[in-house]
């Protein structure tokens, strides 16, 4: 893509040097400290070491990058898609449903109108006879 496959290897070739380049001790420890820590999203307000975890991720970023916003998210207790649920505390719903015998019957229902929709469709043509015949007689008469 970049047309560097005559520059030899990817360790051959240095992306980064100097001060940029990956410190594999410091990427060792990084990632170290941040499996020490459980990062359930709805922990991460209540518990002082999360706290601790996220003020020390926006510090190290701070440190390489020109613009770290932290956005708090609260979800809507109206909005039932989205639900955080607690490691201790996870909520039960049952829902009343509905007998299948009334699904059935509805279900029946409108297979048969589908059906008579269908076959009056595909005789158009007797149909549209007798109901002229019907028409007609009443005038006749």
């Amino acid at each position: 893509m970049y047309n560097l496959s005559d520059k030899g290897t990817p360790k051959e070739l240095q992306v980064f040097k100097g001060q940029m380049e990956v410190q594999d001790s410091r990427l060792s420890a990084m990632m170290s400290f941040l499996s020490s820590v459980p990062r359930a999203t709805q922990l991460l307000d209540r518990e002082p070491g999360p706290v601790l975890l996220v003020n020390s991720l926006e510090q190290q970023l701070n440190r390489y990058l020109k613009q770290v916003l932290r956005h708090t998210f609260r979800n809507d207790r109206r909005d039932p898609e989205l639900t955080f649920f607690d490691q201790m505390n996870q909520p039960m719903m049952m829902y009343r449903v509905k007998p299948a015998a009334f699904d059935l019957f509805l279900g029946g229902c409108i297979t048969v109108y589908i059906a008579v929709i269908y076959f009056a469709i595909q005789n158009f043509g007797h149909v549209y006879t007798k109901l002229t015949k019907m028409a007609l007689r009443p005038k006749q008469q």
